[in-house]
């Protein structure tokens, strides 16, 4: 029974369901450029416009592996920056950007990055700081300082 044919149910519509899905065209993936805080260079992310802000952060968490390997993709944040400053480095001087709003996580990107085509916006991408290990901060002093003849213990 091909397309255009009459079924026990009555007319196929196969042919026009298939041109009614050639007709539907696939939503464009935005191109989002990203800086990680303190580097010099951009990163393109492909992502659907529907998506929220939380998944942006799981496509950049990707996007820079294995950079941000030790770092949970709900812990970065995000910040939108419209000509962001940089430094001599030519790095984005986060602090000195005076044009940057933080986004939301639930919110849809075309939401939170309005002005995207209209300006050079970009998002600024800010891991948390490092966590230090307190037990391995401890036991290295006092390696240092047993090395250093300084650590006395007595019992």
């Amino acid at each position: 029974m091909g397309s255009g044919t009459t079924t026990p149910n009555g007319p196929s519509r196969r042919g026009s369901i298939e041109r009614e899905r050639k007709n539907e065209k696939m939503p464009t993936k935005l191109r989002i450029y990203c800086i990680v805080e303190g580097e010099a260079t951009s990163f393109p992310v492909r992502i659907f416009p529907d998506c929220s802000v939380g998944e942006l952060k799981q496509a950049i968490k990707a996007a820079k592996k294995p950079e941000l390997d030790h770092v949970a993709a709900d812990k970065l944040t995000l910040w939108r920056a419209v000509n962001p400053k940089r430094d001599r480095d030519d790095k984005v001087d986060f602090d000195g950007t005076v044009d940057k709003t933080e986004l939301d996580d639930e919110m849809a990107l075309l939401s939170e990055l309005d002005e995207l085509t209209s300006r050079r916006t970009y998002v600024i991408v800010k891991p948390p700081p490092p966590v230090q290990n307190s037990s391995l901060c401890l036991r290295c002093i006092m390696a240092k300082l047993s090395n250093q003849g300084r650590l006395w213990i007595s019992l």
